[in-house]
C-alpha cells in the first residue's frame, strides 16, 4: 500500500507545478473498482486516446454476527489503463482489489475483519465528459484467487461473507 502512495505523491505535485503537464492530469471520485472502492483515482492521459490510472480507497464490508450488524475495511487499491473508442465510450483493464472476505477467530468470536483479495478485470464505461462529469463502468472480474483464499482462510478464521462477484459496478464524479 506504501508503495502506491509515493508515485501518486508524486503525479499530483508534478501536476500543480506544470501547467503543460497539469492539462494531462485530472481526478476521480467514487465507488467502485477503478476507485479502490470507496476513494478516488488520478488519471493521466499519455495518448489521444488511452490514459493511464491508479487509485486508493477503503474496501467496506458488513456481515451480522449474533443479530448485530458488524462492519469492517480495509486498504483497496486499483491500477490500470482506459482507452476511449468514442469520446463518452471508454474500455478499460486492471488489477487491484477485486473483493473481500469478512472473517472472525473464532465461531463466538465478535470481531470482524476483512481480508482483501487482488486480481484482474476489464470492462466498459460511458461518461459525460472526458473533462468532467458523471462516469458510470461495468466490469467483469476475475474471481479466481477467491476459491483459493477461501480455502486459506478457513484453516485459521471462520469466514463470515465475501464480495466475490464476477460482474461489478462502478459510478464516480470526474474533476
Amino acid at each position: 500500500m506504501k508503495k502506491l502512495i509515493a508515485p501518486l505523491l508524486l503525479i499530483a505535485l508534478a501536476g500543480l507545478s506544470s501547467p503543460a503537464f497539469s492539462k494531462n492530469l485530472n481526478f476521480e471520485a467514487g465507488y467502485g473498482l477503478p476507485y479502490g472502492h470507496f476513494g478516488g483515482n488520478a488519471n493521466f492521459d499519455v495518448g489521444n486516446n488511452v490514459e493511464l490510472f491508479a487509485g486508493l480507497g477503503l474496501a467496506i464490508g458488513k456481515a451480522n454476527i449474533n443479530n448485530t450488524d458488524k462492519y469492517a475495511a480495509a486498504p483497496a487499491f486499483s491500477l490500470g489503463a482506459r482507452y476511449y473508442v468514442a469520446p463518452h465510450i471508454r474500455l478499460m483493464v486492471g488489477y487491484g482489489t477485486i473483493g473481500g472476505l469478512l472473517t472472525k477467530d473464532a465461531s463466538w468470536a465478535t470481531n470482524l475483519d476483512m481480508e482483501t483479495i487482488k486480481g484482474r478485470y476489464i470492462g466498459a464505461g460511458y461518461m459525460t465528459s472526458r473533462n468532467k462529469g458523471l462516469v458510470a463502468d461495468i466490469m467483469y472480474v476475475d474471481t479466481s484467487n477467491f476459491d483459493e483464499k477461501i480455502s486459506e482462510i478457513e484453516t485459521r478464521a471462520f469466514v463470515q461473507d465475501s464480495d466475490n462477484d464476477t460482474i461489478k459496478f462502478s459510478v464516480g464524479y470526474r474533476f
